[in-house]
Order: C-alpha cells, then sequence, then structure tokens
C-alpha cells in the first residue's frame, strides 16, 4: 500500500495482492514484506509542509504508469485549516515490480487548490486538473514523457476563460468541461504529430436546462457523462460516439434512468471500455444503490441495461437496514471485468465487488470475488476511489489513517493484480 504523502515520508509500503477470481469468490492477498517493507520510509519531513488531505483522492492507471492526485490542506490554527496547492504523483511498473516510490512529482503550477482532484492517463502522457468552483479562468495540464523521463512542469496549459471543470484522457484525445459549475459545453483536444493543441478542435454545446452530475468518461471514440433535467430532476447518461467526421453536437445515445425516479443518483459514477458501459446509482438518492451495464450493439447503445447489478452487502429497509450504502458510488471496467465499490458498507470499513464477464458472454448478477478492507477498519472508506487498466487494480482507502496527526486525513491506496 501507498500510505498519506509518499512526498513528505508518511507513505507506507505498495501492499501488492494477487487477486484471485474464483467460483467462491475468494480473494488472496499477499503480503507486502515480499516487495517493500511496511511504513518503509521515503524521504524526510519538511518541517513546514502542509499535511495531506485525500491521497489517492483521484487515480489513473494505464498499462504500467499510474498517476494518484491529492488535495492538501494548511493547519493556521490548532483546528482550523484552509487548503493547500494540490500534488499529483506519477509511479512506474518495471518489470513485476510497481516502485512505492514516484518517479515524478507533480506541483500546482498556479497554487492551485484543486490540482490533482482529477487525474488521468494514458500511455506517455498525464492530464491534471485544476477545477474551479466559479466562473474564474480554469486550467487543465497536459504532460509529455520524453527520453529523460516526466516533465515536472506542464508540457501545454489548457485555460479556458469562463472556468474548467474537470477533464478526461484516452489516447490523442482530451475532452474538458468548459463552464460555470454545473453547466458548460465540452471542449475536444487532439494530438497532433507536432503535439497538442491549446484550441479546441470540436466544441459539443451544453444541453439545454440540464447540468452534469458525474464527471466525464472517455475511452477511444465514446465519451459519457451523466446529467440532471433542471426543471423535472430525471436523470440521464449522454453517450457521444465519435465518427470519422468527428465528435457530434448531440448525444449519439440517451439512456434514461431504469428506475424512474426522479433526483436518483442515476449516472453518478461511470466507467466505459469499448463496448461496455457502466452506470452507477448508488444509495443516498434513491433506496437502492445499484449499478446498470450496458453493452454496445450493432446499432449502437440501447436504451435498456444488459445486466442489473444490486448492493450484495445491503440489508433492505424494511428487513431493518439502513440507507447507508454507496454501492455504485464508485465503478471501474477493464475488458471483461467490472468493479463496484461501497465504500460505507460494513460500518465504513468499505468494500469493493468483482464481476467477471462469463464466457457465455453474460454478467453475473452476484459478485465473483469480494475485496475487503485489508485493515478492516471502521471509517477506512476502502473503495473510495477506483482505477483499473488490464489486470492490474488501484484501491484507495480515503479515510485511512484519519487520525494521525500528520496529516490532518490521510489515505491508502492498494494495489491488487490478477
Amino acid at each position: 500500500m501507498i500510505k498519506g504523502n509518499p512526498r513528505r515520508a508518511i507513505a507506507g509500503a505498495l501492499a501488492l495482492g494477487l487477486m484471485v477470481a474464483t467460483g467462491m469468490g475468494s480473494v488472496s492477498v499477499a503480503g507486502a514484506s515480499s516487495r517493500v517493507p511496511p511504513g518503509t520510509l521515503l524521504g524526510d519531513v519538511p518541517a513546514a509542509a502542509p499535511g495531506d488531505f485525500t491521497f489517492g483522492q483521484s487515480i489513473s492507471v494505464s498499462g504500467n504508469t499510474a498517476i494518484m492526485g491529492s488535495t492538501t490542506t494548511i493547519t493556521l490554527r490548532p483546528g482550523v485549516f484552509t487548503n493547500g496547492p494540490g500534488i499529483a504523483y506519477i509511479y512506474e511498473k518495471h518489470g513485476q515490480v510497481w516502485s512505492p516510490i514516484p518517479v515524478a512529482t507533480l506541483d500546482a503550477p498556479a497554487g492551485g487548490q484543486f490540482f490533482g482532484s482529477q487525474v488521468s492517463i494514458s500511455g506517455n502522457t498525464a492530464l491534471v486538473s485544476d477545477p474551479t468552483i466559479n466562473s474564474d479562468p480554469g486550467n487543465a495540464y497536459v504532460y509529455v514523457k520524453t527520453r529523460a523521463g516526466w516533465p515536472t512542469t506542464p508540457t501545454v496549459t489548457l485555460t479556458t476563460p469562463n472556468g474548467v471543470g474537470g477533464g478526461v484522457l484516452s489516447g490523442h484525445t482530451i475532452a474538458l468541461i468548459a463552464g460555470t459549475p454545473g453547466q458548460g459545453n465540452i471542449n475536444i483536444y487532439s494530438e497532433a504529430t507536432d503535439g497538442w493543441s491549446t484550441t479546441p478542435t470540436a466544441v459539443i454545446p451544453s444541453l439545454n436546462s440540464q447540468f452534469f452530475t458525474s464527471r466525464l468518461t472517455l475511452s477511444g471514440s465514446t465519451l459519457t457523462f451523466g446529467s440532471e433535467d433542471i426543471s423535472t430532476g430525471d436523470k440521464t447518461v449522454n453517450v457521444y460516439t465519435e465518427s470519422r467526421t468527428g465528435w457530434p453536437m448531440t448525444p449519439s445515445a440517451v439512456l434514461p434512468d431504469p428506475a424512474g425516479v426522479p433526483y436518483s443518483c442515476f449516472g453518478n459514477a461511470l466507467g466505459v471500455s469499448g463496448k461496455t458501459l457502466v452506470v452507477g446509482s448508488p444509495t443516498g438518492c434513491s433506496a437502492d444503490g445499484v449499478t446498470y451495464i450496458y453493452t454496445e450493439g450493432k446499432t449502437g447503445w440501447p436504451t435498456a441495461p444488459s445486466a442489473t447489478l444490486q448492493n450484495p452487502s445491503r440489508v433492505p429497509v424494511s428487513h431493518g437496514g439502513e440507507l447507508t450504502g454507496g454501492f455504485g458510488g464508485v465503478v471501474a471496467v477493464s475488458g471483461k471485468t467490472v468493479v463496484i465499490s461501497d465504500a460505507n458498507a460494513t460500518g465504513t470499513s468499505g468494500a469493493s465487488y468483482i464481476y467477471r464477464k462469463g464466457d457465455a458472454g453474460f454478467w453475473p448478477t452476484v459478485p465473483t470475488a469480494t475485496l475487503a478492507d485489508p485493515q478492516a477498519t471502521k471509517g477506512d472508506r476502502f473503495g473510495f476511489t477506483l482505477a483499473m487498466s488490464g489486470t492490474t487494480l488501484f484501491v484507495d482507502a480515503g479515510g485511512a489513517d484519519v487520525n494521525q496527526p500528520v496529516p490532518t486525513m490521510g489515505g491508502t491506496v492498494y494495489l491488487f493484480q490478477s
């Protein structure tokens, strides 16, 4: 596991686990001592360093490279804090081993408080967003790895005059929300042979009377985001598919909430990989946490899900349960594997559930395997963030080490490999 803030030596070790998906749903986690002893000191703690607030708040992984974002807090006086500049860390896998020491530490170029709250990586390119909470000009920063390694200053800065709501990267394409919080256009940027353009190659206009309810997700030629109708509260997921002529100005498909419940959480979490789209509708907005899987067909994306996954750990209210689960609040998908977390499971210790598509082409409605909080500690919120690429899965326990004197709050990231 990577604990706390590796830059300030409150990092622990990398817990390399063997994720074994079997018919019984068993999971075996190997000890960290075979790689790096737990609690390995990674450097000196600067005397005036601000405490890390949420290490692993945002994670993205692509092949042998991962990026993890961390927003920070500065103690003004006992019990009084303010937001500090965000940080992002890049990690690499060499051979069969992920190093617990970041190969690059990216500081907020403009001291942005939300720098690192959304990160994305694809191949040798990383994107770190610094979302704004108002209409002030905002930035998203592109870092391109060279033969000398990862740069610590941005290769390209994407700036919008009326705010940035976070961006996502896939291949040679970046999609960025540009506009006031909740609403705005989607700017598409493309990488050419001479590098990334700072001028959008396409601008997808905002939907009338709707606002964004999720982050953008992008995989190849498929872009998705959740939205809510301001007047009715109806939730939908909007899918845009790039064609040979470019990106469409209107959705290629609009997926309605199968439950038909206004002001639900449908679309609050999204994941897309190839022809598979995962839509989370976590507990909190409606009676039950549920996740839907959609499969793109020859005629496009269907409006009805191919699989509906119910919270495996929740006790219904009618049987004495409470609406405290978060199943579907965070999802990840890669190939034939879907991971869904419930950071509030088992007394906020948290759990993540793995679903593996069968050889017959059907998704199981019960987990193939379950990952529990390795520390089994209330408040760890294991599954606060997920990121998956191929056989590599990162799971963040956003509340871990919250009682440590430094940082003010913690965060522990676990790595599982199948």
